[in-house]
């Protein structure tokens, strides 16, 4: 845990209210991993406040993203008295915290924490130096993102002549040779001999593009939004299209993979285009419609008939911020993704 995060966003707490609060660390306890080696638990802290003492387990981020949630959901389950500290928690989040009954305090003064049967919650705070959007790396804009996207399913693409990448997604050659050198420049890629590259710290890389997927590369994919035109949301199971060229993605494809979501929204990844998909699934345009529907951006053969790959599915899923959405997407990360990571 960062202790002067921690440090930060408790003495911006002290200067928002008149309470007279104190903490300090608790030796953290040991406990055995998986592998039966002794290791230290979650560090945790004591909150003396007005002179009533109360225990927290300590979760320290330097900024929180939906892709943590399903973590800290797991460690909720193990303790009733968790804290999230971060450097920066973002609305979207904090409202999501907040519903789950989970105690979070940021160092820009947003905080919400119970303190047996009183709550202290502070909302609205802001810090526009740190919330400015920022990793400008060339690795993860529109083009980074959709080769990157590659080379999480198929590995060896990175060893292709960098002509034929470029060809494959029909982008300049300059421009792979950029990406990739910034890979290397991160850390994700390394030289190894014949020339060849090795990707490295592939979770870390899936959580990078999972982040910046939505943000980067996801507008400028929408199609549209759209209605199905004489049937109910609840029988999209029964729409059909070639899987050539329309897929499945985020609630109905984790639907199809774990069997545990009913799609309250629907979401399509095709390759045609707007008139003819409207023509062969009988579709109404409407910007509040609940299907939407996003150009198809790999160029590389689905495991799967009939849903996008499960990467695709577990970043939809995590960035809309819905808890069972989330949960779902932890099911599908368990079983399609950890392991070939």
């Amino acid at each position: 845990m960062e202790k002067n995060l921690l440090k930060i966003a408790l003495n911006k707490l002290k200067d928002q209210i008149p309470i007279d609060l104190q903490w300090n660390l608790v030796d953290p306890a040991l406990k055995h991993n998986k592998g039966g080696t002794l290791m230290p638990a979650n560090e945790k802290i004591t909150l003396t406040i007005n002179g009533l003492i109360f225990k927290y387990r300590v979760e320290a981020r330097n900024q929180l993203r939906t892709i943590h949630l399903p973590n800290i959901f797991e460690l909720q389950k193990e303790t009733n008295d968790l804290l999230v500290v971060a450097e920066i928690i973002y609305p979207n989040l904090r409202v999501i915290l907040k519903e789950r009954g989970i105690n979070y305090i940021d160092t820009t003064g947003n905080v919400f924490i119970k303190a047996g049967n009183n709550v202290i919650f502070i909302e609205g705070r802001k810090n526009e130096e740190i919330e400015k959007p920022g990793f400008k790396d060339r690795a993860f804009n529109k083009t980074g993102l959709i080769l990157i996207f590659h080379l999480l399913h198929r590995e060896d693409f990175i060893n292709q002549p960098y002509r034929d990448i470029a060809a494959t997604y029909g982008i300049a050659v300059g421009n792979v040779t950029y990406i990739l050198k910034n890979l290397e420049e991160l850390g994700y890629v390394r030289k190894i001999e014949n020339r060849n590259f090795k990707i490295l710290n592939k979770k870390a890389l899936l959580q990078q593009w999972v982040q910046n997927y939505p943000l980067k590369l996801k507008p400028a994919l929408h199609v549209g939004n759209f209605t199905l035109f004489n049937k109910n949301i609840r029988d999209w199971k029964t729409l059909k299209f070639d899987p050539q060229t329309v897929l499945w993605g985020a609630e109905p494809a984790a639907s199809l993979l774990t069997d545990y979501l009913v799609p309250a929204e629907l979401t399509i990844y095709t390759t045609e285009t707007r008139t003819e998909l409207i023509k062969n699934l009988k579709l109404i345009s409407d910007d509040l419609g609940n299907l939407k529907v996003y150009r198809k951006f790999w160029q590389f053969k689905e495991e799967s008939e009939y849903k996008v790959p499960p990467i695709l599915v577990y970043a939809d899923l995590v960035n809309t911020g819905d808890t069972r959405n989330i949960e779902t997407a932890q099911m599908i990360y368990d079983k399609y993704i950890k392991g070939k990571l």
